[in-house]
């Protein structure tokens, strides 16, 4: 069971990624990691933990992007292709 210290530790965290990356499309493992890691996970799991939240967070940021109009789906879907074949 986690400790209210935890829980809270992990929200505010939490709630600050989420607004940094609204605000900046860019990712939360460089913030999500060294929490977890301070916390106590291993540098592996801190790092798999980091990319789950991208997972999640990625789909909603992209929604509001698009809601407001600021996403070239063109250029996006151009450059995710390139991304796809790149680790091949």
């Amino acid at each position: 069971m986690l400790s209210l210290r935890t829980i809270m530790v992990l929200l505010v965290t939490g709630v600050t990624v989420g607004a940094l990356t609204g605000i900046s499309g860019s990712s939360g493992v460089a913030m999500v990691v060294p929490v977890l890691s301070m916390m106590g996970l291993s540098f592996q799991d801190s790092i798999g933990t980091g990319l789950l939240v991208d997972v999640i967070t990625t789909p909603v940021v992209l929604y509001v992007y698009l809601k407001h109009r600021n996403v070239s789906v063109k250029n996006g879907i151009s450059m995710d292709l390139g991304v796809a074949l790149g680790p091949r």
